[in-house]
């Protein structure tokens, strides 16, 4: 493991007269290089943990450990629109060397691909130039440690890759170490080496993302992770759980589940079911396409639908036969 650049020891921060505690007691240390997405539903005090990271804010409590240069990607306020590129770019460059500068204005231009802009005004740049630019200001001063908040939303999936490919490929191979915060799933699980997931302000649940999608600490951090059907069971530390689709015997087990636990999660991921002759007897519906399969909603007088993933297109009010695929499904704690 690389060397620390940013250590968070117990760091809390509570919201205006009513005592509501955005952050608390937040610990955790990024490493060179290191890819770590945020990740949680809204509200839940990310965006507030990197403003104060960036300096913009200050906690409560707790410890923030700045070991190397810390940048904040941020987005574009009115006033920058009447910057030209060449302006905007250079804005937190301090070298006190005009012609240094002026080469690393020139770096970032060649690098984000925006040749012969640089004397354009921002609001006369199309979305992804805009985009772009905000990371070359960001990455210009030559941060060991930048942290964005969602920044790669509100751009199309075709220009949202074509970005993110650039800016990770930028920052690996300058060893740059990334926070970000993300809602996309996708974009967590593609380019995190490590996930921090906060909930009411703590941090619930970190480690890689296999971790956190295979094994989620509850049901809430489950769900996170795209579509599960969760069946809760008596347990008796086995691996015998009764469900209201069936017994089972599954083998894998989180070992967030502790001894003692009464009660336990069936988990079984939308793409985790078999089609068995001898399975369980539903009807579709609903149906979506999803591009590379399609979601169905099967019922059957279950208390909740069932949620399954096929690459099979199959028509509303077929009658379907599933079974968990027990060499996937896991038992987490509820």
């Amino acid at each position: 493991m690389k060397e620390i650049l940013l250590e968070v020891k117990g760091l809390s921060k509570t919201f205006d007269s009513k005592g509501i505690p955005a952050l608390r007691d937040i610990s955790f240390s990024i490493h060179r290089g290191q890819r770590v997405s945020l990740l949680g539903p809204s509200g839940t005090g990310k965006s507030t943990l990197l403003s104060i990271l960036a300096g913009e804010k200050e906690a409560d409590s707790g410890e923030v450990e700045r070991k190397a240069s810390i940048g904040l990607l941020k987005g574009l306020d009115p006033k920058d629109y009447s910057l030209t590129l060449r302006e905007y770019i250079k804005a937190d460059l301090q070298t006190g060397d005009e012609l240094e500068d002026e080469n690393r204005m020139r770096e970032m231009i060649e690098f984000f691909n925006l040749f012969y802009k640089e004397d354009n005004l921002m609001c006369e740049l199309s979305l992804g130039q805009q985009r772009r630019a905000c990371f070359a200001r960001a990455l210009a001063p030559r941060p060991q440690v930048i942290l964005m908040d969602e920044p790669f939303s509100n751009l199309d999936d075709y220009l949202k890759r074509e970005i993110r490919e650039e800016i990770f490929t930028y920052l690996d191979g300058m060893d740059v170490a990334t926070l970000f915060v993300t809602h996309d799933l996708a974009e967590a699980l593609s380019f995190s080496d490590y996930c921090l997931f906060l909930d009411d302000g703590n941090v619930k649940q970190e480690g890689k993302p296999e971790e956190l999608y295979d094994f989620p600490r509850d049901g809430h951090v489950a769900r996170f992770f795209g579509p599960c059907n969760l069946y809760s069971s008596p347990w008796d530390g086995s691996g015998k759980v009764k469900t209201e689709i069936g017994e089972f015997e599954v083998s894998r087990k989180s070992s967030w589940i502790k001894e003692g636990t009464a009660h336990v999660y069936m988990m079984v991921r939308a793409n985790e079911w078999i089609e068995d002759k001898n399975g369980i007897k539903l009807e579709i519906k609903k149906k979506a396409f999803h591009g590379e399969c399609y979601e169905y909603t099967l019922e059957q007088g279950f208390k909740n639908s069932i949620i399954y993933r096929s690459a099979v297109s199959y028509i509303i009010g077929q009658q379907l036969t599933i079974l968990p695929d027990l060499s996937k499904v896991r038992l987490i704690p509820v």
